[in-house]
């Protein structure tokens, strides 16, 4: 009889106890989760902006080793301006290089500079292998796919994607739509288009001009920008959604391989500078922003509020803009 009463003694947990332990565990859950998120989200953006360090310090070195930055894309003959055909990609044409190419060897990617072969395009049969190897530090962390590849190209080997590209500079929607500070597209009033001198970028893509050398950055080097993110590619993204404005899904055709030429950003819309589309503009997973990196190597995050006329003057490295004093 005393084992028996001894056993009925013990104490267990009722269901309605079990249940309030329960719903206690899923609310601490519920507060943490977004601490979590928060947290794995700074260590991606963290990592990024570490890309883009690595970056914008090859192309330092670059510059110091040759005199000037490298043009954002060029071709093998220098006589020529022209886009070629790609053999097994129908949509678009491209020119030979990036400036992608010559900034492996000064960002410890030896490996894969080796394999590259300067004199032959980078779509060309023989730099395959190269340029359909995933990259990490051309790829940006918070982006949802991770190896993601050109679906553009009917070959087996496919350009790997990457999510960083060079500020070639302005044009006139963009320009126009922060009227009327900045006054009349300077492209419209000498006739050069996006090759004018006040809205043209450091890297510019435009082959008939020399390079890039520091002391033609007059807007200084801590004021203009260098790289920036065009992420997500070969899917096409629009504000913050997978797909077109009317979500449709469809993919990018062209500057989605980190080592095509065509992975540069002239901005051309009259929406926002940051963060409306990726066909060729600045795009970024990361939120509320994107991340840069300058003319003097340093890198930050730009909220995707800041104004176009902001953003112009600090994609222009000979606009003479003043910048507001948060810049």
């Amino acid at each position: 009889m005393r084992t028996r009463n001894y056993l009925r003694g013990v104490a267990g947990f009722t269901l309605v106890e079990l249940l309030v332990v329960i719903a206690i565990i899923g609310v601490l859950v519920a507060l943490l989760l977004p601490a979590v998120q928060a947290a794995r989200e700074a260590a991606r953006r963290g990592q990024c902006l570490n890309n883009m360090k690595q970056m914008g310090l090859s192309l330092l070195n670059y510059e110091s080793a040759r005199g000037a930055f490298p043009r954002g894309r060029w071709n093998v003959n220098p006589a020529d301006t022209s886009k070629h055909d790609v053999a097994d990609r129908t949509s678009t044409k491209s020119n030979d290089h990036s400036w992608q190419a010559v900034a492996l060897p000064y960002a410890e990617q030896a490996g894969i500079a080796q394999q590259y072969d300067l004199k032959k395009a980078w779509f060309h049969a023989d730099n395959r292998a190269a340029v359909s190897a995933p990259i990490s530090f051309f790829r940006c962390p918070s982006v949802p796919e991770g190896d993601r590849f050109d679906a553009n190209f009917t070959s087996v080997l496919k350009p790997a994607a990457g999510d960083y590209g060079c500020t070639n500079g302005v044009r006139a929607t963009a320009w126009n739509s922060a009227q009327p500070s900045l006054g009349p597209y300077p492209g419209d009033l000498d006739g050069m288009d996006d090759n004018s001198d006040r809205v043209i970028g450091v890297l510019t893509k435009v082959l008939t001009r020399p390079p890039c050398r520091l002391k033609e950055i007059t807007d200084g080097t801590s004021n203009t920008l260098l790289i920036s993110e065009g992420a997500g590619k070969p899917d096409l993204y629009t504000k913050g959604q997978r797909g077109d404005s009317k979500g449709n899904l469809t993919s990018v055709a062209e500057g989605v391989g980190w080592a095509d030429p065509d992975n540069g950003f002239t901005v051309n819309n009259n929406a926002q500078f940051i963060n409306y589309t990726n066909l060729t503009e600045i795009y970024s997973f990361h939120v509320g922003g994107a991340p840069f990196c300058f003319a003097d190597g340093h890198v930050t995050m730009i909220g995707q509020e800041v104004e176009m006329g902001v953003g112009i003057a600090l994609l222009t490295r000979a606009g003479d803009e003043i910048l507001p004093a948060a810049f």
